[in-house]
């Protein structure tokens, strides 16, 4: 590693930040291996009804569509 900059933080020579990059994207992809860049997105055609009742759940506590998608899947793992 290079010296230290003014504001205090350490200055990396590029060999040095791409050995931390390898192993900050080891740690961030070591529990599980993606087997396809797809594999976590979900979609779905709703009957209207059903769509309208899960928008009206999103607006009445202000929340995301994937906030509301990773509540139903929360909800349905706590029942099985």
């Amino acid at each position: 590693m290079s010296p230290v900059k003014a504001s205090g933080t350490p200055r990396m020579d590029e060999p040095d930040f791409h050995q931390q990059m390898r192993e900050l994207y080891a740690q961030q992809h070591q529990s599980e291996p993606l087997t396809d860049a797809n594999q976590y997105h979900v979609q779905a055609k709703l009957p209207a009804s059903l769509y309208r009742d899960f928008h009206a759940l999103l607006k009445e506590k202000g929340w995301s569509i994937t906030t509301g998608i990773q509540y139903a899947v929360h909800k349905l793992s706590q029942n099985s």
